[in-house]
């Protein structure tokens, strides 16, 4: 994403993880002690995952315009250096905390609904992979704004419902944690492992590469990667992807054969060719509008890389480089500012133009590499969660997959996805 609203909404939290109370969280989790764990010895992880927010006023309007951050977008804060975590080595395993956890949400109602389009021409109809999806905050974080907050924009069972509507099959779904809860966090975490609809990426740890490990080795299994590394906005703005203190996060994520999601920033194309040459075992899933104009050659040149085009690049602006093909630019933004009205209005006033754009800029990037792209969402809103939203969501995707030759159109939709993730 591309929008000043989204570098607000997750760098309190990342700065959080900057001075190190992330350290101090992963301590925690492993033997030390913190205000989460009172909270854990009073309630069961079923208890935890299904219940209600304690806050009784009515569920947040879907169409209410978002909260802005007071903080200046000119002003970055200065990137504190934390001190190297102590890790200490715990006697019971984390991931017995929710030993007794219930598979009665893992199914869900499996609700469905029949694909009818409201817009003329070609659709596709098979299943779908979403490559790009941010899960609301499994604990509330009161420092991060304008994000989804389990239970209290969405729950669980309607994430799952409507995957299961837009006919999903998997997803690659990003997951903060939250730096003074963690444990509490990771309990709710771990009673997502066995739905298989969804495949956690775990978000940006700090540079401390022993705080990712300790991360992965005592989650078992339940992360599938690193992600998203937004490199666009605080704290990694201003770093290139091929730092020293990245490629050590890189290096541990091959060990484990996991894949790294990120979002490069303009002009970190060298960079990024950098990285994938020094990390040749490595996957990377790259997203975004500043590399849209170079990712055609980088994903032509590295058998590593990777693209998804989101709905997020599909309704934001693209940005006119010099000696750069201009692109039409019809939503400017709306996709992260919203609210949901101006959004489906702009959509609907402007669909084919938004469609033909869209199928003129990228057809013939992904005929040239039809295993190498993948479709995704990027939901992170609250209002990205409504019954509008995803019916346009899904109407779009399949509109503009139905634009692509047939050779190509399952792989976009779902079959490269399903083989980069398992690979």
């Amino acid at each position: 994403m591309n929008n000043n609203i989204k570098l607000f909404t997750r760098r309190t939290f990342i700065r959080n993880v900057f001075a190190g109370s992330f350290g101090i969280a992963i301590a925690t989790v492993l033997g030390c002690q913190d205000d989460s764990v009172d909270i854990l010895n009073q309630q069961k992880p079923s208890e935890n995952f299904n219940a209600q927010p304690k806050n009784t006023s009515p569920k947040k309007s879907m169409t209410t315009p978002l909260k802005q951050s007071s903080v200046n977008p000119t002003n970055e804060p200065n990137v504190i250096a934390p001190k190297e975590p102590v890790i200490i080595t715990t006697s019971k395993p984390l991931e017995s905390i929710n030993s007794d956890v219930k598979k009665s949400i893992v199914e869900s109602k499996k609700i469905s609904r029949e694909f009818k389009p409201r817009f003329a021409g070609t659709h596709y109809k098979g299943p779908l992979f979403d490559s790009h999806l941010h899960m609301p905050e499994l604990i509330e974080d009161k420092n991060i704004l304008n994000s989804s907050i389990l239970n209290t924009d969405v729950s669980m069972e309607e994430i799952i419902d409507y995957l299961n509507k837009e006919n999903v099959t998997e997803s690659i779904a990003f997951s903060l944690p939250h730096p003074q809860k963690f444990q509490e966090y990771y309990a709710i975490a771990n009673q997502l492992r066995d739905i298989n609809i969804l495949n956690l990426f775990v978000g940006y740890p700090g540079p401390h590469p022993q705080i990712l490990e300790s991360i992965l080795s005592m989650s078992n299994g339940l992360y599938k990667g690193l992600g998203e590394l937004g490199f666009y906005t605080y704290p990694l703005k201003g770093t290139p992807p091929d730092a020293p203190q990245m490629s050590a996060l890189y290096n541990i994520i091959g060990k484990y054969k996991m894949i790294v999601m990120l979002h490069p920033d303009n002009g970190q194309s060298q960079n990024v060719r950098n990285m994938l040459k020094m990390h040749p075992d490595v996957n990377f899933l790259f997203h975004g509008n500043e590399i849209c104009y170079d990712i055609d050659s980088i994903i032509n040149e590295f058998d590593n890389a990777y693209f998804s085009i989101d709905s997020a690049v599909f309704f934001t602006t693209v940005y006119k480089f010099t000696n750069q093909r201009p692109r039409i630019k019809p939503m400017y933004g709306l996709f992260t500012s919203g609210p949901l009205e101006n959004f489906i209005s702009a959509i609907e006033n402007q669909y084919y133009n938004i469609l033909n754009d869209n199928i003129d800029f990228w057809k013939s990037k992904i005929e040239a590499n039809p295993t190498k792209y993948l479709w995704g969402t990027d939901r992170f809103l609250p209002w990205h969660w409504s019954e509008e939203v995803s019916l346009l969501f899904e109407e779009f995707a399949r509109a503009f997959i139905g634009g692509l030759p047939k050779s190509t159109q399952e792989m976009y939709a779902y079959i490269n996805g399903k083989k980069l993730l398992n690979s």
